[in-house]
């Protein structure tokens, strides 16, 4: 299977902007947008060469259950990091 990666980088953002989107507590403000995007990316890194049996780029778990932490249980940013992390 053969995977475009810059289309799936693409993905990966649109997912992480949506998660973004879907909680109001990581728009406060700019430090706690700032906490959010650092754990994104660490996450990011330790899981980027990490597939599902899928073939799809494990980072889409921990994003999904980031905004499930923020959009339906309405969990804080600390609560949204550690579901990244």
């Amino acid at each position: 299977m053969k995977i475009d990666l810059e289309k799936e980088k693409e993905e990966i953002e649109k997912a992480y902007a949506d998660m973004l989107a879907a909680s109001k507590y990581c728009k406060t403000d700019a430090e706690t947008l700032k906490r959010v995007r650092k754990a994104f990316d660490v996450a990011h890194d330790a899981h980027k060469d990490v597939r599902r049996k899928s073939g799809e780029a494990y980072i889409f778990h921990p994003i999904a259950v980031a905004k499930i932490c923020g959009e339906e249980i309405g969990l804080g940013a600390t609560s949204i990091i550690c579901a990244l992390l």
